[in-house]
């Protein structure tokens, strides 16, 4: 079991956040995955590989990538946002919804840390779906390529 021992009622389907591209190219980089170093509660994303090495540096356990995104803007593609919980919280919320965006940040409170790329709003042969998950009853949530990461 990836996430804990919990049970698959733990983990609650929100959707798909976007689609990243399978492989790499031109104007793409990589959305790399790391786990928190307190085991699996916490996973962060980053298309930077200096947060990257900084947070490996700090503990953090690298789980290689999830696809990749685009640099800049672009047609068919939506701005990814990181967003974390006021206070010493390594929990991260990603969205490519305005309107999820916004509630985060002025119903939840959540802060704001900036776009981490640009991702597909629709499926194509060359990108797969990014699913979002939430661990009922608290404030954590997982992305990842298959629902058979959490179960």
């Amino acid at each position: 079991v990836y996430m804990g021992e919990q049970s698959r009622d733990f983990w609650a389907e929100e959707g798909i956040t976007g689609f990243t591209k399978t492989t790499g190219g031109e104007g793409l980089k990589p959305l790399y995955r790391l786990g928190g170093p307190n085991g699996v509660e916490d996973h962060l994303y980053t298309t930077s590989d200096e947060e990257r090495a900084q947070l490996i540096a700090n503990g953090w356990k690298d789980q290689g990538n999830v696809g990749y995104v685009r640099s800049q803007p672009a047609s068919g593609a939506a701005p990814l946002y990181r967003l974390r919980p006021p206070g010493a919280s390594t929990s991260h919320y990603y969205t490519a919804s305005e309107e999820l965006r916004a509630s985060a940040r002025d119903v939840l409170g959540w802060i704001e840390e900036g776009v981490i790329g640009y991702i597909d709003v629709a499926p194509a042969k060359d990108n797969a779906a990014l699913y979002q998950l939430y661990a009922n009853g608290t404030n954590r949530h997982f992305h990842g390529l298959t629902r058979s990461e959490v179960d």
